[in-house]
């Protein structure tokens, strides 16, 4: 399920990251969120292949199931950068 849902929703990586990346670096934002947004689009939408591909296998050799990415789902507020 979080593979479809990754896939389908990946675009949402570049208008998020926009925001997130002014409201961290301010004005630089707006010259680097697009290109981290193009960036972590494709990366949201190849683990969402990937996790759709690989569901029944464990992403880990202990096991695990747990996400490939941080935050989980493109719609999860992300953290604040600390400088």
């Amino acid at each position: 399920m979080r593979g479809v849902a990754n896939a389908i929703t990946c675009p949402g990586e570049f208008p998020k990251q926009i925001v997130v990346t002014i409201r961290d670096r301010g004005p630089m934002g707006i010259v680097l969120g697009p290109l981290k947004g193009l960036g972590m689009m494709g990366l949201r939408g190849v683990s969402g292949i990937w996790e759709i591909a690989t569901f029944p296998l464990p992403n880990t050799l202990d096991g695990d199931f747990s996400a490939i990415l941080k935050p989980e789902f493109v719609w999860t507020p992300s953290a604040k950068i600390q400088h």
